[in-house]
């Protein structure tokens, strides 16, 4: 489901450690829009990966999600260590 943010994620490059967007920038990547969750609940953005194919996204692309920021619809992946 979250293939296109994986793919979009993987291809920054190398020298880009940090990719500010926001969740109308992530739609436009996935193609859809995002559950109501992730614009109500800072936890849908956590980097949990057990259960959540979001996560995986990001996680898989080599990527952490920090700055999460509900009320401005924002947030920031940082390349993970």
């Amino acid at each position: 489901m979250y293939t296109a943010l994986n793919a979009w994620l993987a291809g920054q490059p190398g020298n880009v450690n940090l990719v500010p967007i926001t969740f109308n920038g992530i739609e436009a990547v996935l193609g859809f829009g995002l559950p109501p969750t992730a614009r109500r609940r800072s936890q849908w953005w956590e980097n949990n990966p057990f259960g959540h194919s979001q996560a995986l996204a990001w996680l898989n692309a080599g990527f952490v999600t920090e700055q999460v920021d509900v009320l401005n619809e924002t947030l920031a992946f940082r390349r993970a260590d």
